[in-house]
């Protein structure tokens, strides 16, 4: 999806072609889900995409045929469930200054997503997350007029829910001579300790 996405809005648009943008070959390291937009922000999109499939992309140029390459990248732990994992920590002496953050203001765990249909006869469907239980439940609504299947709307539930979900970050500073090596050991999208 997000492959196709950036070809069509951005090399096969003929009013809007940048033309120093290629998009590598499709090697499948996603999995297919249905997903619908239209007149949306491309960057906003995409970003909703990756989240929801845990995958991430990068743009990086190709020095040989002076383009830019988009690219989808798969973290260690997608690849491989049993992948080592890399542990920063100031204990031991491999992270400098660290900081956390988390906002859960417009979190939302509970969708109530209303597919095709008038007052009673209405299709809704219900997609909750793990969290979703007594006091932590966060409900919101879907409208989703366009749809009229259960795993369609079951879908655009899911997708919803990944939109609203709390953000959490983490910024550190990880000295250079550690005992793990960037790009060897991890990498960008790479899940760590």
């Amino acid at each position: 999806i997000l492959k196709g996405l950036v070809q069509k809005q951005c090399i096969d648009n003929t009013t809007m072609k940048f033309n120093r943008l290629e998009v590598v070959a499709n090697t499948n390291k996603g999995f297919e889900f249905g997903f619908e937009t239209r007149y949306k922000k491309l960057d906003e999109e995409i970003e909703k995409i990756s989240r929801n499939a845990e995958i991430g992309y990068q743009v990086y140029l190709d020095f040989e045929t002076k383009k830019w390459k988009f690219d989808i990248i798969r973290s260690n732990v997608v690849l491989d469930e049993n992948a080592f994992l890399p542990i920063f920590s100031a204990e031991y002496d491999n992270m400098e200054r660290q900081e956390f953050e988390s906002d859960t203001s417009e979190s939302k765990n509970y969708a109530i997503v209303a597919g095709q249909g008038e007052g009673a006869d209405r299709i809704i469907k219900i997609v909750q997350s793990e969290t979703a239980s007594d006091i932590d439940l966060s409900v919101m609504f879907a409208d989703a007029r366009d749809i009229n299947t259960d795993t369609e709307l079951e879908e655009r539930g899911t997708l919803k829910l990944a939109e609203a979900a709390a953000t959490y970050s983490f910024d550190c500073d990880i000295i250079d001579d550690a005992p793990f090596v960037y790009e060897v050991d991890w990498d960008l999208g790479d899940m760590v300790q």
